[in-house]
């Protein structure tokens, strides 16, 4: 049997000691009805880089410009939803951008660490890792981006 693996990276936005946090609209993922929650704008990796995919996402959901600067870490649930989700959560800069309401994101907030926290005991954000990565952030752990290597691929030999 396949087992289903979904890869995502998520972005960790600070200004004034505070993290933006996107509210995310009701919707379903692997069939099951999620509610509305707050979460770091987050996405899947399609057929593109972990950074480009980072980019694209953050644009997508908040309107931002964004230039990643440090992965913080990678955040796994090995056994969610039927599934192995791995979060690869980074940290960037703000480069310019309006946040605008999509079908996806209802509004976005900028929150201290304690009120994320408050979110997170009335349930209302969407993961631990939110906490998690915020946490390693503030304890300045992660590695420049530069750390992750991007292959093109010359020639592909189906024997290997």
């Amino acid at each position: 049997m396949r087992k289903k693996i979904l890869i995502a990276v998520a972005n960790i936005l600070e200004k004034n000691g505070k993290f933006l946090l996107v509210k995310e609209r009701k919707r379903s993922f692997a069939r099951k009805k999620f509610k509305e929650g707050w979460n770091l704008p987050m996405g899947r990796l399609e057929n593109e880089s972990l950074i480009d995919c980072l980019i694209r996402e953050t644009k997508e959901e908040t309107g931002f410009d964004t230039r990643p600067s440090h992965l913080i870490g990678i955040y796994q649930y090995p056994k969610i939803l039927g599934m192995n989700a791995i979060f690869f959560i980074f940290s960037s800069k703000i480069l310019k951008g309006k946040f605008r309401p999509s079908r996806e994101i209802e509004k976005i907030g900028w929150f201290s660490k304690k009120e994320i926290e408050d979110l997170r005991k009335k349930g209302q954000l969407r993961g631990d890792y939110i906490l998690e990565a915020i946490k390693d952030y503030k304890r300045k752990k992660g590695v420049p981006v530069e750390f992750i290597k991007i292959l093109k691929l010359k020639q592909f030999n189906q024997n290997d």
